[in-house]
C-alpha cells in the first residue's frame, strides 16, 4: 500500500491496519468481536480474518467521536448539585 496517497487506498482495510486497531488481539475471532464492539459492521474473509470496508471504519470512528463530544456536553451541573446537597433552595416554592 502506498501510504502517501489516500486516493489509491483499497476499499477494505488491510490486515496490517486491522492488526494495529486490534492490538494486542491476534486471533481473528477475537478481532471480529472487538471490532463489532466498536460498532462496526464486520464480515469474514474466506480464511476467517475480519473484513471491514474502509468507509465503514471511517463511519464508526466519526460516530464514536461525536458520541464522546455529546457525552462531554451532557455533564451534570456540578454547582447546582453542590448547592442541592448544601440545602440551598432552588425553583418555585410550594
Amino acid at each position: 500500500m502506498n501510504k502517501g496517497s489516500f486516493n489509491h487506498l483499497p476499499p477494505y482495510l488491510e490486515q496490517e491496519e486491522i492488526n494495529e486497531i486490534c492490538r494486542p488481539l491476534t486471533q481473528a475471532a477475537a478481532q471480529i468481536r472487538y471490532l463489532k464492539s466498536l460498532g462496526m459492521i464486520v464480515s469474514r474473509k474466506p480464511g476467517g480474518d475480519p473484513l471491514i470496508a474502509r468507509e465503514e471504519f471511517r463511519r464508526a470512528t466519526v460516530r464514536q467521536s461525536e458520541a464522546a463530544r455529546n457525552l462531554q456536553a451532557a455533564q451534570p451541573n456540578r454547582e447546582a448539585l453542590r448547592d442541592l446537597f448544601k440545602g440551598k433552595q432552588h425553583g418555585a416554592q410550594a
